[in-house]
């Protein structure tokens, strides 16, 4: 009976369950047999970081540190003297010589707020508290990031406006009208880009940090517009003054796909394609160029820059298995146009020197349509069409001037 009393694990009923009940808790605490007797690897513990708690390079691994020392040593200002490896009797450790940043994080203190107020009242280094009575210009602690290029960013458009420029300029005999003229034209296309800024296409960040820059640009190039403008147009024929007209509306087309922000359409492409193209016009007719040549001229740079657009359309939507509706579209449009330019000739409607500027056109944009080029040769592709412009260049100023 007492040893009933004293047993711990004795039930109410010593008889055969209660037994059972002893045998089952002693085997559960009794210690489990190990068939290798060599010890388990410890497993590496994690070390705690505290968030804005950083060890001071130039001092012990023990030693916390403020905001002031910390940009006192980043700066290259701190006078704190660095224990050397044969002082300490230690080697450096490997994440305090290796790692790339000046300062380490330490491992979290028991109790966060009694470190944080002996942080606080540590008193600073020698030489930190005149370093940071200093001017921070004088040592910036990082690079300035590049200025954003107020360049436009569609290098295809630098063709589209140059090429046929050129080709104005080369047909006539040009004077201070069509210089002016096509001054006029570049200050518009420069001035595209900071306009997109301002006006908060190019995203929210880049009107904050570049507004004022792309407003003082934007100023200076809409006075070089208006001067270059007033003076072509003064010294313009009147058939140029009225050749002005149609690009420019093409222009205000453009303008409204911008505020739309579909200039990076199918669509916008085209029309931004033949308003830039059309700004040849004008400049050859104020050179003293016929209406007719200066006309096609424009007609063949337009359907010149309609294949290529359809072309590599074509390319990219196939690539993101987007249908063929555009790879037919370039096929169509470029056998049809082709042909047409043909037919044409041989009737006498347009000059021979049409079909011929066209054919480089017409070969590259059937190459890429039937041939399955990938979207990484675009580059090689937009070489390319350089080339074809410029052969279609020669053989507009050989045959129409």
């Amino acid at each position: 009976m007492a040893e009933r009393l004293h047993d711990p694990l004795a039930s109410p009923r010593d008889g055969h369950l209660g037994r059972q009940f002893r045998q089952v808790v002693s085997h559960e605490r009794a210690p489990v047999a190990r068939s290798c007797t060599r010890p388990l690897p410890a497993r590496p513990r994690r070390p705690q970081v505290q968030a804005g708690r950083r060890l001071h390079p130039c001092r012990t691994r023990s030693t916390a540190t403020t905001r002031n020392e910390r940009w006192a040593c980043a700066s290259g200002r701190c006078n704190t003297e660095r224990p050397s490896a044969s002082a300490s009797g230690n080697a450096p450790s490997r994440r305090s010589t290796s790692s790339s940043r000046s300062t380490t994080h330490a491992r979290a203190p028991k109790n966060r707020r009694r470190s944080s107020q002996r942080s606080r009242s540590r008193p600073l280094p020698a030489g930190a508290r005149s370093a940071m009575g200093r001017s921070m210009s004088s040592a910036p602690l990082a690079a300035s990031a590049p200025a954003r290029s107020l360049a436009p960013r569609e290098h295809g458009a630098y063709g589209q406006l140059g090429l046929p420029l050129v080709a104005g300029l080369a047909l006539g005999r040009p004077g201070i009208a069509a210089f002016g003229l096509a001054i006029a034209w570049v200050a518009a296309f420069l001035a595209h880009e900071p306009l997109l800024v301002l006006l908060g296409q190019r995203g929210k960040k880049a009107r904050a940090q570049d507004g004022p820059r792309a407003a003082s640009r934007l100023a200076v190039l809409a006075c070089v517009m208006v001067l270059a403008g007033v003076v072509g147009l003064l010294f313009a024929p009147p058939e140029a003054r009225l050749g002005l007209v149609p690009p420019a509306l093409l222009g205000l087309v453009v303008m409204a796909f911008v505020w739309r922000k579909e200039e990076k359409t199918t669509a916008g492409e085209i029309v931004a394609a033949a308003a830039l193209s059309g700004a040849g016009f004008p400049v050859a007719l104020a050179g003293g160029v016929a209406v007719l040549p200066a006309a096609v001229a424009w007609i063949v740079w337009t359907t010149a820059f309609l294949m290529s657009t359809l072309a590599v359309r074509a390319v990219i939507a196939r690539a993101k298995h987007e249908g063929s509706v555009l790879l037919v579209a370039a096929y169509v449009v470029t056998i049809g146009l082709g042909a047409a330019s043909v037919v044409l000739a041989l009737r006498g409607v347009l000059p021979l020197g049409a079909p011929i500027a066209l054919a480089p056109f017409v070969m590259l944009s059937l190459g890429v349509s039937v041939f399955r080029v990938h979207t990484r040769h675009l580059r090689r592709i937009g070489w390319g069409l350089m080339g074809a412009c410029v052969a279609t260049l020669g053989v507009l100023v050989a045959t129409l001037r």
